[in-house]
Order: C-alpha cells, then structure tokens, then sequence
C-alpha cells in the first residue's frame, strides 16, 4: 500500500512538472489576477482592513508552510520510520496500527464533512445579524 501511494503520488508530480515546465509552460503574471477578474458582487462582509493586509497574509502564510512542512515531515518520514523497530509485525501491533490508520481516516471524514457545514452555519448567522 505504501509503495502503491508512494509511486502514484510522486509520479503524478513528475508528469506535472514535466508537463508545465518542459512541454507546455505558461508565463502568466498571477499579479493580474486582481486586476483582470471582476466580481460579481464584492462580499467582503466579517473581513476587515487588517484581514486583507499583505503584511498579515503572508504571516499567515508561513504559519501555514511551517505546519504544513512538520506535518510533511511526520507523515512521510517518522511515522513509517516507526514501524521499523517492529520488524515483523505481531497480530497485536498490526491490528493497533490499522486501528490508528482507521481512527485518522474517521477523524478525517468527520473534518471534511463538518467544516462546511460549521462554515455555511456561521455564514447564515452573519448575514442575520447584518440585515437586523
């Protein structure tokens, strides 16, 4: 299972750097963007001046680049790297190891299924607020 996600995530990777950079590169100036797209409606409502200042944007950046690299780092080097030690895994360590595998995908499912609906919630008591 490993190698299998290993090679499906590494060589979709190479085929779409190979791709954008040596087949089809595309030069646009993302900077543009701003200026190019025009919106249907400007809702900006909940944010203020400082949440749409650079200097605060690209903080939140690196706080996320810095979590993201340390989760990088312990998903693909440290958890493998704890199952060594084990060698041959015994019907005990294999069934807790599934077991935190099955957690992590529940926990996972519940994340992506809730986030929304938290969002969309929060959203509807804005808007109620607003127009009261």
């Amino acid at each position: 299972m490993l190698s299998g996600n290993l090679v499906s995530i590494l060589l979709s990777g190479a085929i779409h750097i190979i791709y954008s950079v040596c087949i089809d590169p595309q030069d646009y100036d993302f900077t543009q963007l701003d200026k190019e797209i025009i919106l249907d409606e400007d809702d900006r409502r909940g944010l203020t001046e400082a949440d749409m200042d650079h200097a605060v944007l690209k903080e939140a950046e690196q706080w996320i680049r810095r979590r993201g690299n340390v989760m990088t780092v312990v998903l693909i080097i440290l958890w493998p790297l704890l199952s060594v030690p084990a060698d041959v895994f015994s019907e005990s360590n294999f069934a807790f190891w599934v077991l935190i595998a099955i957690a992590w995908g529940f926990e996972a499912a519940l994340v992506f299924a809730n986030l929304p609906l938290m969002e969309s919630t929060i959203e509807t008591e804005e808007c109620t607020l607003f127009t009261n």
